[in-house]
């Protein structure tokens, strides 16, 4: 089976992390950035250095760097994100799937996400996987991770592979034909396909909130949803109040409220690149 994957290189805290997770298991990344090193909505980025963090993890040369200009200020920065991933997967050429993982999503177990791809018919052009969320750390160190509030873990389903000639219509999402796989674990629902429900240990890490102040700040003044809601009052009254008051946070997802519903604290054995 032959694997790509395209990435976005916009946002240097976990990159060669992500990357790393998965390299071995395509022929080929993408590395799609803006020429104009700056975001959707026109703000500056530090894309030479995602891109020079790109090149140290590179030991087989797999990678292909295409500039583009992605800063359409008359478009909204979704439609901008969008406009980026169609021509980044489009760059990637053919594959049986092409992976198109954030670079702050981290792969736990990249051959049997290779396995479970392949024995999928060729009718699914789209796979969700679920993903635990971490929001913050703790004054001690110690990862805040999203989850009931009960303390069983909860999922986030994001799209992670398509196929070659896939349309995608809003960020990496597409029109049809979507599987998603979940975990018997710790999944509320339950399909009727066993091989389609996967052990806990294969969730993937989505590392999204886990940064420093100044790339927090960046973030959410650049991204996909940096207009869809009070950026700067969330950051200030939720996200910079985590460390020390985590415990008492309840149902504080900035779109969507009651995706987070609790945090807790965990270690985990990796470190941020800062």
């Amino acid at each position: 089976m032959r694997l790509r994957a395209y990435v976005l290189a916009a946002d240097p805290a976990w990159l060669e992390t992500s990357i790393q997770s998965y390299y071995d298991i395509v022929e080929k990344i993408v590395v799609s950035y803006d020429r104009n090193r700056v975001g959707w909505t026109g703000r500056a980025l530090p894309i030479d250095e995602c891109i020079d963090r790109a090149k140290s993890v590179d030991k087989d040369k797999k990678m292909e760097f295409a500039p583009g200009d992605f800063a359409v200020l008359s478009n909204s920065p979704m439609e901008n994100e969008t406009r980026q991933r169609r021509e980044a997967l489009a760059r990637a050429g053919q594959a049986d799937w092409v992976l198109q993982f954030d670079t702050d999503e981290v792969v736990t177990k990249p051959s049997r996400l290779s396995e479970r791809l392949a024995a999928l018919p060729s009718s699914v052009s789209c796979v969700r996987w679920p993903m635990r969320s971490f929001f913050q750390q703790s004054a001690d160190g110690r990862y805040l991770e999203v989850c009931t509030k009960r303390r069983g873990h909860i999922e986030e389903y994001f799209p992670i592979a398509v196929r070659s000639g896939a349309t995608l219509f809003e960020a990496r999402n597409t029109f049809k034909d979507t599987l998603t796989l979940r975990s018997r674990t710790f999944s509320v629902q339950s399909l009727s396909d066993p091989n389609s429900r996967l052990a806990r240990d294969e969730a993937m890490l989505h590392f999204s909130w886990v940064r420093s102040q100044e790339q927090m700040l960046r973030k959410l003044q650049s991204w996909g949803h940096s207009r869809d809601f009070d950026t700067e009052r969330y950051y200030r009254e939720i996200w910079s109040r985590a460390p020390t008051e985590w415990s008492r946070l309840r149902d504080f997802h900035p779109l969507t409220p009651a995706t987070w519903p609790a945090l807790r604290q965990i270690e985990l054995p990796y470190a941020v690149n800062w």
